[in-house]
């Protein structure tokens, strides 16, 4: 039996690239994936603005809202994370942003013009954008240097989790200043001072596209690191029956646990009486612990058994998650904290550990695993908004804390390699 000790080791093989190479490469995907969710986080922020300041709209609708976008862009990624396993993304991840910023700024403009339906289509349709991205850059980052590779992918997140705290940040003060400035309806006009994201959002897009690599140097990097590219039904063959309803029944738990919750805290608060500012504080507040927690669970992720650090922040956010809704003032703003550090900061581990299971396959992996988690994330945020309707939040979230508890369980359970053994590869 391995005692406990091996049982958390695990062997760091030093194959990487040029550290300038790879320094410039995970900044540029990071960056690329700040700018993409400051867009994309801004819309459960608006979502509830409309709900409250222009529209009747319900905590079901909203749900509806967030899951089909969510859902577009989770369906998307698996052909998107196949695609950039043969093209290495330079055109698709810069694109992606790009796609996204357009069709999430027509969303907010239907929007204010009190247009719900007609808002819906942009605001769903920016997912493609989304998904054409993130396999990408989890691919890049995970391959930009092989001992660091949760390193690195959780540094990705960490730019991507930014600006998930940045986007409801600058949406609420946004929205804050349309309230004030408007007679009546609020005008697309109002909203203005939005376009100062223009920013940050070009020269991401520009750094991608001059730094990733051609489809030349993509298929040299793998060739000689990575392994074969194979089809999807042979690489899920791979895997056991049990193995992969395993591994979804875990993907189910912990994103319900990590995306439900998150969804809702801007109509949690708004209900308290929050300001949009603030809620859309809060938001932010949550995002910003998972991204600067995630940096930790990476760190710590390249050293011990990722299984075990995954459920060990699972346990942990599980009490915090079923609180939030009981908390108020400064107390609320803490819990927020505490329950995005251990609710989210496991991303990055969850998406290398898959990842080393299918080598030959990162971008695929990268878009199984990514879709999967927002998939789930996106049924669960609907099913916890007609729940929330139905009882309350209090009752919504603690049966989500309770879905983190086994999703603990379910993380101990996954495989450390298709070998059975415990080896985590690259």
């Amino acid at each position: 039996m391995q005692s406990f000790t091996q049982l958390l080791a695990r062997p760091q093989p030093d194959q990487s690239p040029p550290k300038s190479r790879s320094s410039r490469l995970v900044w540029a995907v990071s960056l690329g994936h700040m700018a993409n969710d400051i867009c994309m986080s801004m819309g459960p922020v608006t979502i509830t603005f409309i709900a409250t300041s222009v529209l009747s709209i319900s905590a079901a609708q909203i749900g509806f809202a967030i899951s089909l976008r969510d859902l577009i862009g989770a369906l998307s990624q698996p052909f998107f994370g196949w695609l950039s396993d043969r093209t290495g993304g330079r055109f698709q991840a810069p694109g992606g942003v790009a796609w996204v910023a357009f069709f999430m700024g027509l969303a907010i403009f239907f929007g204010l013009q009190g247009q719900f339906w007609l808002m819906i289509v942009p605001y769903a349709l920016s997912a493609l954008g989304s998904g054409a991205f993130h396999p990408v850059g989890a691919m890049v980052a995970s391959e930009a240097k092989k001992t660091r590779a949760a390193g690195n992918t959780a540094l990705f997140f960490l730019g991507g989790q930014t600006g998930l705290a940045l986007g409801p940040f600058f949406a609420g003060l946004t929205l804050d200043h349309v309230r004030r400035a408007s007679d009546g309806l609020p005008k697309p006009a109002d909203a203005a001072p939005l376009l100062g994201l223009a920013l940050i959002i070009v020269p991401a897009v520009l750094f991608m596209f001059f730094t990733l690599p051609n489809r030349a140097s993509h298929d040299s990097h793998k060739a000689q690191n990575t392994g074969e590219t194979v089809s999807l039904g042979k690489a899920l063959s791979r895997f056991s029956g049990w193995t992969l309803l395993l591994i979804a029944f875990f993907i189910v738990l912990r994103s319900i646990a990590h995306l439900g919750p998150a969804s809702f805290l801007p109509l949690l608060f708004a209900q308290k009486g929050w300001l949009p500012s603030e809620y859309g504080a809060i938001t932010s507040a949550f995002w910003i612990a998972s991204a600067t927690a995630g940096v930790f669970f990476g760190w710590l992720a390249d050293r011990w058994d990722r299984r075990w650090v995954i459920a060990l922040s699972l346990i942990l956010g599980a009490p915090l998650i079923a609180l939030l809704p009981t908390a108020d003032g400064a107390l609320a703003v803490v819990i927020a904290v505490a329950t995005g550090a251990f609710a989210g900061g496991t991303v990055p581990v969850v998406v290398v550990l898959i990842q080393s299971l299918m080598p030959g396959n990162k971008g695929l992996a990268s878009g199984l695993i990514l879709g999967s988690i927002f998939a789930t994330g996106a049924v669960g945020s609907q099913l916890l908004g007609v729940l929330i309707e139905k009882t309350s939040f209090t009752t919504g979230y603690q049966v989500v804390g309770v879905i983190a508890v086994l999703g603990c369980v379910a993380a101990l359970m996954l495989p450390a390699s298709l070998g059975g053994k415990h080896k985590q590869s690259q």
